[in-house]
Parts: structure tokens; C-alpha cells; sequence
């Protein structure tokens, strides 16, 4: 006999193989081999299934399989995106030249001062 733990952070039913085997948590016994993992219904949690090759374990070191809740990709997917959608202020100033390819950075300009002509300095 083979042991494993199903890990996520409710409780809910485990299947093995399509049969209801116990509850996240719990030590659950199975045989040596390959099995088929799921939470059941509702389908809130990823991966949906997992295949595990189930060898080698004891009562005190079990194969751990782990479940995440689904909304914590989408959460992860939308902070990755608000990542990439931040701009930081040295990128703002920076610009692709279109016939060198390199990045300069644009200079803050000043107010000009016009230069007077050399016949309104001789007066």
C-alpha cells in the first residue's frame, strides 16, 4: 500500500480515480500505480486533474498533491498584466530613434532665450 495527502486550502472530497477516496487533509491509502486526482464538482480549483505515479511512500512521508483555487491564476494573470502595464518614468522619457534604432533619452528643454543679433548689440 501507497499513501498520499491532497493539499488545498477548503475542505473538500478527493477522487482517486473517479471514486470518492476521503477529504483534503486526510491520509488516504492507495495501491501502488498510476491514478487520477480531481476535487470534484464544482470545478473552482487548478489543475483540474492531476496523474501521479503513486510509489515508494510511508504513513509519515505520504506523496503530497497539491490543488490551487482557480481564482488565484486569475488573480496572479491580472497583476501580471497590471505589471507590464505600469510604465516607469525613465521609460517615458526614452524614445527609439526611427534610422539608428537606438534608445535616447529626450532632454526636458528650457525656455529659450532668443540671441540677439550682432547690429542690435552694437547700438
Amino acid at each position: 500500500m501507497e499513501f498520499v495527502k491532497v493539499n488545498f486550502p477548503t475542505v473538500r472530497q478527493v477522487f482517486i480515480d473517479g471514486e470518492e477516496e476521503g477529504a483534503v487533509g486526510d491520509l488516504i491509502r492507495v495501491q501502488r500505480g498510476l491514478h487520477t486526482f480531481d476535487l470534484g464538482s464544482p470545478p473552482d480549483y487548478t489543475p483540474p486533474t492531476q496523474d501521479v505515479n503513486v510509489i515508494g511512500t510511508t504513513a509519515t512521508s505520504p506523496r503530497e498533491i497539491d490543488f490551487e483555487p482557480a481564482m488565484a491564476l486569475v488573480h496572479a494573470a491580472r497583476a501580471e498584466a497590471r505589471r507590464r502595464l505600469t510604465v516607469t518614468p525613465a521609460a517615458s522619457r526614452t524614445a527609439t530613434t526611427k534610422t539608428t534604432g537606438r534608445t535616447a533619452t529626450k532632454k526636458k528643454r528650457g525656455r529659450r532665450v532668443p540671441k540677439l543679433s550682432k547690429r542690435a548689440t552694437k547700438k
